[in-house]
């Protein structure tokens, strides 16, 4: 995989994008999108009754916004750890 840190998430070739999102672990974005980590690992206090995704968008959602992508297509939006939007992919 090319070189990605450092430049804009958006600016990425379609399939690089997927590449990324299929990944296990967070991609982190500045504000703007420039890609600051892949595959990042959020450290979980112990005792969530959700599942990793969902606390770790929720976690994040503390820095900014964190979205968690399901497999089975469901996006949601978290800030300040609080659902902030909740739709279905379609295909």
């Amino acid at each position: 995989m090319a070189k990605v840190l450092d430049q804009n998430f958006q600016d990425l070739d379609r399939c690089t994008r997927v590449q990324l999102l299929s990944m296990d672990g967070a991609i982190v974005l500045k504000p703007r999108g420039r890609i600051i980590s892949v595959g990042a690992i959020v450290k979980l206090s112990a005792g969530s009754t959700e599942g990793a995704r969902t606390a770790a968008a929720k976690a994040l959602s503390n820095y900014g916004l964190g979205i968690k992508i399901s497999q089975d297509g469901n996006i949601q939006g978290y800030r300040n750890e609080e659902i902030s939007f909740d739709m279905m992919r379609t295909r």
